[in-house]
């Protein structure tokens, strides 16, 4: 996450508009062109290493997962090469020269988090993690070196992240060759069979929330332009970052600790943890997004310079929806718990295809601001639909009133940010000093009026 905000501020001003919009899309391409062919091999893996290391058979299970990965790549990269003098014949002739660098990127990519989901299904955190900051620090390096000395373009970020790939994947191939782990002519069709099975379905959920997450950035380039799509792409892309630095941590921290008190207690005190979890995440996501709404304009302009100031106004419509559906994987467990997959894998997909029509809709009335407005009204409806069924599974507790006691804070909070001038000739400075000045005033506000909190922090300075 933090290569994101590293990164941001070095491709916006090195790419002009139309190039950042092309870009944005061209990642998002392979995004979504790898999540079908990786075909769910990653979780795949992760399900059936347990079972294959009992039987000391991991290198059958890797090897046979690796040939069908090669062997789509390889008709994925040969559908491209055929696809490239077609488009350049057609309407769509100024993308002709991106497909064959989707398609490396695509595979390059798919073939990497393969290897690297080894780790994560072996438990090997810190190896996982390494490996992460290396793909993704060295990704940006190559890119800004590539467009700064020879490619001022998405191409040339594309191909700065291809090498570092490649690179990548020629050690991986060196590391797990070495751990015998691959051993194609071992590899087995029927496990291979086995593992599409489980994961294909698992990739066409991935694809439904692509639809949700990104699906409105391809309408507003086949409706306006791809400097439209970098103006919106801009503040879009920082509300997921902040979205995801806060709610992914409370992910990984909360999720497993539902899934072991439904397994080992009963469902009564499994809601009670649901309800208190709810309480906090949304004590915490509450002030930010009035927060980061206050200084949107400042924010927007330091990690994406001046030429997207006037961006900021989306950041009201857009942040909301992100961190509400950031809210959502606690109601999610109720569907996991009762194996209820299939149901959730619906309402994705009917609320990207809904996002989708709402961005026909409301483009060619509003612009890109009607992208923002389509986002918020797609998270708001798809949260509304999970909490209503996942309170049917779970039957936890709405935390009502902390919420409100929240809003009326940060709101005030917010006026109290929007109100100050400026601190200082130093962008960075006036935005960290109004930045502490809410966070005093929102502590000392929600400490005083909330009592269940302010018991749970005496408690743990005590301990301390």
């Amino acid at each position: 996450m933090l290569a994101g905000f590293v990164s941001m501020p070095i491709m916006t001003r090195i790419l002009d508009k139309s190039e950042y919009g092309k870009l944005s899309l061209v990642l998002l391409t392979a995004t979504l062109s790898g999540s079908l062919l990786q075909m769910g091999m990653p979780q795949g893996l992760t399900r059936f290493l347990p079972e294959f290391s009992r039987r000391d058979e991991v290198p059958i299970l890797f090897s046979s997962a690796l040939r069908t990965l090669l062997v789509s790549g390889s008709v994925f990269l040969a559908l491209a090469l055929l696809l490239t003098p077609l488009l350049a014949r057609s309407p769509f002739s100024s993308w002709s020269g991106h497909v064959l660098w989707v398609a490396v990127l695509t595979v390059t990519h798919v073939l990497v988090a393969f290897f690297l989901a080894v780790y994560r299904s072996e438990h090997q955190s810190f190896q996982y993690n390494c490996w992460q900051v290396a793909l993704r620090y060295g990704s940006v390096a190559a890119s800004v070196a590539i467009v700064l000395l020879a490619w001022r373009s998405a191409i040339g970020v594309v191909a700065g992240k291809v090498l570092v790939e490649l690179l990548m994947l020629a050690t991986l191939f060196v590391v797990f060759s070495r751990r015998r782990y691959i051993k194609l002519h071992g590899a087995s069709w029927d496990v291979s069979k086995d593992l599409v099975r489980y994961g294909l379905p698992l990739s066409f959920g991935l694809i439904s929330s692509f639809l949700i997450e990104s699906g409105d950035k391809f309408v507003i380039n086949a409706m306006i332009d791809p400097d439209a799509v970098a103006s919106y792409s801009v503040p879009y892309d920082l509300c997921t970052q902040v979205e995801s630095a806060i709610t992914a941590p409370m992910r990984l921290a909360i999720v497993p600790v539902i899934m072991s008190m439904w397994a080992h207690e009963d469902p009564e005190a499994t809601a009670a943890f649901v309800s208190r979890s709810l309480r906090n995440v949304w004590r915490l996501l509450v002030p930010v997004g009035f927060g980061f709404a206050a200084l949107s304009a400042p924010i927007v302009t330091l990690m994406a310079s001046d030429k997207y100031t006037d961006s900021s106004a989306m950041v009201p419509l857009i942040l909301p929806g992100l961190l509400l559906g950031g809210t959502c994987f606690l109601p999610i467990c109720g569907f996991t718990l009762h194996k209820k997959t299939g149901r959730l894998a619906l309402i994705v997909l009917a609320m990207g295809l809904f996002n989708i029509l709402l961005n026909l809709i409301l483009l060619p009335r509003y612009g890109i601001h009607g992208a923002a407005i389509a986002t918020l009204i797609t998270y708001v409806a798809h949260a509304v639909l999970l909490y209503s069924i996942g309170f049917y599974y779970l039957r936890f507790k709405l935390p009502l009133r902390p919420v409100a006691v929240s809003f009326v804070l940060a709101l005030l909070m917010w006026l109290l940010v929007r109100s100050i001038g400026e601190v200082s000739g130093i962008l960075i400075v006036d935005i960290l000093a109004r930045t502490l000045i809410g966070v005093i005033f929102y502590t000392a506000g929600i400490l005083a009026l909330d009592r269940e909190l302010r018991t749970l922090v005496g408690q743990w300075t005590t301990r301390r």
